[in-house]
């Protein structure tokens, strides 16, 4: 069964920002790619979002009342019913308990709440920031509170980036990134520093938000500094920018979960109340350096941080492992489980998958059901395993648990315009019916990925248990075959049209 709609309402300008629609767009993204259709519902932002988000196939609805109002919330809850959406999301400081209680008789309420202040009115709390203070407010009602950068929202085109760093000994290259509005004009003091004579050979990217109202103001600054600085405009290519940079330096909003992904050593400045604690914490964490509030921060301050940092790669080394063992990119999925209920989810094969998914291939009971009995050489698993890993024609999963634990893998091996499946199962899961859950979840996801007409399964006529699985993920008897000297069952999958 697909999730069905998602609602999601959050709004963006000049003083709240952008970043409270571009999380719930990774929340979106992660929903329909399980097969949901997320809707945005917006009061104000729209037309600084509405094409972004109708670009990824996402409905936009502009609300005819204020933010945050009594008609608001009417509005929305119409529109939750009208939908028939089984969630909606809130992303924003200004809706408060009175707010949510008026709509959360139309669906379930998941509150993306940086400040923990919204728990007694959510059936789920998501706090992508660690669990600073002590969050309150859960007493007469069961929460499901979902805290720490584990569940950090990422949008997919980070997912698919490049993480990997090569450190130079001194580096050259800046990012700064301010957030989408940057009300102080932060960036002006950045692009002082920037000037300053201990960084001659930087080489910086500004990138401006769209509700950034200081642009004019920037590039003429640019123009008659001579610094090798160059500004983007609400740019496309942020995960490039991140994977290219030396250094960066950030306001301490939720970028900093993207960029602890893609390994950037960063510099935070504060430009809002409700980042001071964040911050603070990820400099506790050697992750991140923490130069203060915005408006106690001089050119020379940023100059020297900078200046320190691009010639120590040690601390830069330090600091790219640290922030990323605190965000996988997994989050978004892991909110997903919990708001369906789903038993899996999917993550690519990585590298440490090697050692396990030979154990799996060797169990007994798994080289019975294959069409190749005989067990497998750990010599020649490495090779088949580092070929799969570096063939662009394989796509290959593991199902993991809400525990994180892996369950079984699932492969595709493309040719043409179809495509042939291959799962297994740990074999201390087996019996658990996870198959057929993995089965459908792998390719939903593979054709989303892939073009792909049909997707082929051979099964033995024993392995009753498997047949089930794939007749249960939707698979159907197409023919009786042979598979090198076995009998088979040829099983296909249609791809929608």
């Amino acid at each position: 069964m697909t999730p069905g709609r998602l609602v999601l309402r959050a709004d963006a300008d000049v003083s709240i920002g952008t970043g409270h629609v571009m999380r719930c767009l990774a929340l979106a993204q992660a929903w329909s790619d399980i097969g949901g259709v997320p809707i945005f519902v917006m009061s104000r932002g729209g037309d600084l979002f509405g094409e972004r988000l109708r670009e990824e196939g996402f409905d936009v609805v502009s609300l005819k009342n204020g933010p945050a109002t009594a008609a608001d919330a009417s509005e929305t809850a119409s529109l939750v019913r009208d939908a028939a959406a089984p969630w909606l999301v809130i992303d924003g400081y200004q809706f408060d308990s009175a707010y949510l209680d008026q709509v959360r008789a139309r669906a379930r309420i998941l509150v993306i709440d940086d400040l923990g202040q919204a728990a007694p009115c959510a059936d789920i709390l998501l706090n992508q920031n660690p669990a600073i203070r002590h969050l309150t407010g859960s007493q007469n009602r069961d929460v499901l509170w979902l805290v720490g950068p584990r569940y950090a929202l990422l949008r997919r085109e980070f997912l698919g980036a490049p993480f990997r760093r090569e450190l130079t000994a001194i580096g050259t290259n800046v990012l700064v990134t301010l957030g989408g509005a940057d009300p102080p004009n932060m960036a002006a003091k950045i692009l002082d520093a920037l000037c300053d004579g201990r960084l001659q050979q930087v080489q910086a990217t500004i990138v401006v938000g769209a509700a950034n109202r200081h642009i004019s103001s920037l590039i003429k600054t640019i123009e008659r500094s001579g610094c090798a600085v160059r500004l983007e405009h609400n740019t496309a290519r942020m995960p490039e920018l991140m994977a290219s940079a030396d250094v960066a330096v950030a306001a301490a909003g939720s970028t900093v979960w993207e960029l602890a992904f893609m390994g950037v050593p960063s510099i935070l400045v504060i430009i809002a109340e409700n980042q001071r604690e964040l911050a603070a914490w990820l400099e506790t964490q050697g992750a991140m350096i923490n130069l203060g509030w915005h408006a106690e921060i001089e050119p020379a301050d940023v100059a020297a941080a900078l200046a320190d940092l691009l010639v120590s790669v040690d601390r830069r080394r330090t600091m790219t492992e640290r922030c990323r063992r605190l965000v996988d990119g997994h989050g978004s999925d892991r909110v997903v489980m919990h708001m369906t209920g789903q038993a899996l989810r999917l993550r690519p094969v990585i590298q440490d998958d090697c050692e396990m998914l030979w154990q799996w291939a060797n169990d007994p009971e798994t080289r019975r059901a294959s069409f190749e009995q005989h067990a497998i050489p750990w010599v020649d698993h490495v090779k088949w395993f580092d070929k799969r890993m570096r063939d662009s024609a394989s796509h290959f999963y593991v199902a993991v648990d809400l525990n994180e634990s892996a369950v079984g893998q699932a492969r595709f091996d493309v040719a043409g315009d179809e495509a042939t499946i291959s799962v297994s199962v740990d074999p201390r899961t087996r019996g658990g019916g996870y198959g057929s859950t993995m089965i459908r979840l792998a390719t939903a996801r593979f054709l989303r990925a892939a073009h792909a007409r049909r997707i082929n399964a051979f099964v033995k006529p024993s392995n009753a248990p498997s047949l089930r699985a794939f007749q249960k993920a939707d698979f159907r008897i197409f023919k009786t075959t042979r598979v090198d000297t076995n009998d088979a069952i040829h099983l296909v999958l249609e791809a929608p049209r």
